[in-house]
């Protein structure tokens, strides 16, 4: 099986789908991975050839086999203004996973790996609210004269090493 690196890039809940040259299929963009390359650099550099679009964030979260390539899967945010290349692909769009679009067979195999973007964000927020009371919490004794100054500097030292 050939190597390749494939990501999921996301801006504004959409997914950003490629039409390969001379193909009616929609694709997560990607490209071959030709040793000694990592699979990260090339999926940075195969979706800012094709789309002109930075990626953020970069995170590798699984392999996906296909019938004749191995993915390496990642996902990114999109930085930038889409703006496909016609050397590298026909065309390039935002999927909001709702409209009926061909595929080719991979990008749903791909998306199964990748954990709902809500439940992400909904356990990022989460965290961030758990450490905005805390902080509060602290600001509030603090104030009150009921923390002494030591305790609270040690506390968001863990606070913020976590």
């Amino acid at each position: 099986m050939r190597p390749r690196a494939t990501v999921v890039v996301f801006e504004d809940n959409k997914i950003l789908l490629v039409k390969h040259r001379n193909e009616e299929l929609w694709a997560l963009p990607g490209g071959r991975v030709v040793p000694p390359e990592e699979p990260a650099t090339r999926a940075v550099i195969a979706v800012a050839e094709a789309t002109g679009l930075r990626m953020n964030n970069l995170q590798f979260v699984g392999e996906y086999a296909g019938r004749v390539s191995a993915n390496q899967v990642f996902i990114a945010e999109a930085e930038g203004s889409l703006q496909p290349n016609p050397t590298y692909i026909q065309d390039a769009r935002w999927w909001d996973l709702e409209e009926d679009l061909q595929l080719q067979n991979h990008v749903n195999g791909i998306l199964a790996l990748i954990p709902e973007r809500t439940e992400v964000d909904n356990e990022l927020s989460e965290v961030q609210d758990e450490e905005e009371t805390e902080i509060q919490k602290t600001d509030q004794e603090l104030e009150s004269g009921g923390l002494d100054l030591e305790v609270a500097a040690e506390s968001t030292e863990l606070l913020y090493r976590s």
